[in-house]
């Protein structure tokens, strides 16, 4: 079974608001991926209530970014059964502190590992359909503008994310929180990923 539509909605080139809704889609389930590290860097962030807001936080932003990506790979040319199959996916991957269990060991580790295979699983199907349809080269851009993104995310998580200290510590041997800033910088760099997609695309 094909994961694309043989007609009907698939365009023969991705519109400038696709290739937007892939780049700033993609950027934000690298977001939620990145915001659920701690938990695999470092076992006692778990043991820590300031990072427990990321056990929240960080699935909705990747569920906003999911859904974007996904919608975008209908304009592209996605069947219904195969969308329906990763919308599926992606909210039981989304929700794994909801259905693991809290005596699993390693929860939190394998809740953040759920989300990143999440998003490697939507940017696969993503290269496979683009191919499919003749458009490498449009979702190349995309994918290069959520990487930059999630690369400049990264840096600002790292030096400017909540640095919870222990007592009689001068510098933080816990991973960063997401904090304000943190949400804050997501919130822009995914404006401007999508109108560097919007702009650097163009309609064929």
């Amino acid at each position: 079974m094909s994961i694309a539509q043989p007609g009907g909605i698939a365009p023969a080139a991705l519109s400038r608001h696709t290739v937007a809704q892939l780049a700033s889609g993609g950027f934000l389930l690298l977001a939620g991926a990145l915001f659920a590290t701690p938990f695999l860097l470092n076992t006692r962030a778990q043991e820590n209530d300031v990072f427990f807001g990321i056990l929240f936080l960080a699935p909705l932003i990747s569920l906003l970014g999911s859904l974007l990506y996904l919608v975008a790979l209908r304009r592209l040319g996605l069947s219904i059964l195969p969308l329906l199959s990763l919308l599926v996916i992606n909210v039981a991957a989304l929700t794994g502190w909801l259905w693991i269990p809290i005596s699993m060991p390693q929860r939190f580790a394998l809740i953040a590992a759920l989300q990143a295979a999440d998003a490697v699983l939507l940017f696969i199907v993503g290269a496979l359909l683009a191919g499919a349809r003749g458009l490498s080269g449009p979702w190349a851009m995309a994918l290069v503008l959520a990487l930059v993104a999630g690369a400049a995310l990264a840096v600002i998580y790292y030096f400017f994310g909540g640095q919870f200290l222990a007592f009689g510590e001068t510098s933080s041997s816990l991973p960063p929180y997401l904090n304000e800033t943190a949400l804050l910088a997501t919130l822009a760099l995914a404006i401007v990923v999508y109108v560097f997609g919007w702009f650097w695309s163009r309609e064929r």
